[in-house]
C-alpha cells in the first residue's frame, strides 16, 4: 500500500491488498484484507461504522474499509458514499464524494483498470434490467437513472446527439445499443473519466461507437447547429446559476432541433453530490425560457425542459 499521507496509517497496513491511496485518504477492501479491521482499530484515533464502511481516523489521515464484493460495485455506490460517508460528515476532506467513490471502485479488484471495467460491466448490466413503472422500495441511482435514460431516449430526435456533462457516459453507452444508427458524441470536462468511458465503448464492439470529447459545457467545441439533439441530464445543478445559463445557451447554439435538460427537483442543493443550485418547477421553466426557445416542462423522476427553436 503506497501512501503519501499519515505515517500512522501507512504503518498500520504496510502490505494491504486491493487498496487505494489518495493523499490523506486510504480506501481498502475488507474482503482482500480480512484482518485489517482489528489492525486499524488498535491504532486509530476514532472509529465510525456504517452498513457498508468502517472509517478510521489517524491524525490528518482517513482510512475507509469497505465490505463490498466485486459484483456489488456499480453506480449504486454513489448513494452509499453520499449517504453513509459524505452527508453525515464521516469523511470530511476536500472532494470527499469523488475521492471516496473512486477509491472504493479502484480497491474492488487487484488492478484498478480491471476494477473500473467490472464497475462498468456491473452498472450497464443492471441498467439493461431496469423495468419501466414504479420504483422499487429499495431503489438506488441505477433504478432512477435507468428510467431517466429511457425517457431521454424517447425524446431524442434526428440522427445525431450530443450528451453534455456525460460523466461516466452511461447514457451514450446505452444509446449506442438501443439506437445503433444514431451518431452519438459525449462531452465532459474530466479527461480521466472520459478515458474510462472510451474503454467501455470500445469493449462493446459496436460498429458505430459513441465518441467521447473533452470540453467545457460553457464553451462547447462545436460549430452552430452541429447536432439534431443536445442533452444535458443532471448537469445544470452542478453549475452555479451564471455558468448554468451560459451552458444552456451553448446547448441551444449547437442544437438544430431539440435540447433536453433534466435536473433533480430539490428544496436545497444536495452538497454531498456537489450540487451548486436547486430547481423547482417554476425555476426550471424560467431557466428554459431564458433561451427564447419554445419550452415544454415535464416532471418524471425530477424536472425536464424540452426546448425547440421558436
Amino acid at each position: 500500500m503506497q501512501t503519501s499521507g499519515s505515517p500512522d496509517a501507512a504503518r498500520a497496513l504496510p502490505s494491504a491488498r486491493w487498496a487505494h491511496a489518495d493523499g490523506e485518504l486510504f480506501v481498502l477492501s475488507e474482503a482482500a484484507n480480512p484482518g485489517a479491521r482489528d489492525v486499524l482499530a488498535n491504532g486509530a484515533d476514532r472509529i465510525r461504522e456504517t452498513s457498508h464502511f468502517v472509517v478510521f481516523a489517524f491524525g490528518d489521515a482517513t482510512v475507509v474499509l469497505h465490505g463490498l464484493e466485486p459484483p456489488e460495485v456499480d453506480n449504486d455506490l454513489a448513494e452509499l458514499v453520499a449517504g453513509e460517508l459524505v452527508r453525515p460528515g464521516r469523511v470530511a476532506i476536500p472532494d470527499a464524494f469523488e475521492r471516496c467513490f473512486a477509491g472504493v471502485v479502484r480497491s474492488s479488484a487487484p488492478d484498478p483498470r480491471e476494477a473500473w471495467r467490472a464497475f462498468y460491466g456491473n452498472t450497464l448490466s443492471r441498467l439493461r434490467e431496469v423495468a419501466p413503472g414504479t420504483l422499487p422500495e429499495d431503489y438506488g441511482p441505477i433504478a432512477v437513472f435507468g428510467r431517466i435514460y429511457e425517457h431521454a431516449r424517447r425524446l431524442v430526435v434526428g440522427s445525431s446527439l450530443l450528451d453534455v456533462g456525460t460523466c461516466f457516459g452511461f447514457f451514450p453507452l446505452m444509446l449506442q445499443e438501443a439506437k445503433p444508427e444514431l451518431e452519438v458524441v459525449a462531452l465532459d470536462l474530466s479527461a480521466p473519466i472520459l478515458e474510462l468511458a472510451r474503454d467501455a465503448a470500445l469493449s462493446q464492439e459496436h460498429a458505430n461507437p459513441a465518441r467521447f470529447v473533452q470540453g467545457d459545457a460553457c464553451d462547447l467545441p462545436f460549430a452552430d447547429g452541429s447536432f439534431d439533439t443536445v442533452a444535458a441530464l443532471h448537469v445544470m445543478e452542478h453549475l452555479n446559476p451564471l455558468d448554468a445559463s451560459r451552458a444552456l445557451r451553448e446547448t441551444c447554439r449547437v442544437a438544430r432541433r431539440r435540447v433536453i435538460v433534466a435536473v433533480p427537483m430539490e428544496e436545497e442543493a444536495d452538497l454531498a453530490y456537489d450540487h451548486a443550485q436547486s430547481f423547482d418547477r417554476e425555476r426550471l421553466i424560467s431557466f428554459g425560457r431564458e433561451t427564447g426557445w419554445r419550452c415544454r416542462f415535464e416532471e418524471y423522476l425530477g424536472g425536464w425542459v424540452i426546448l425547440e427553436p421558436s
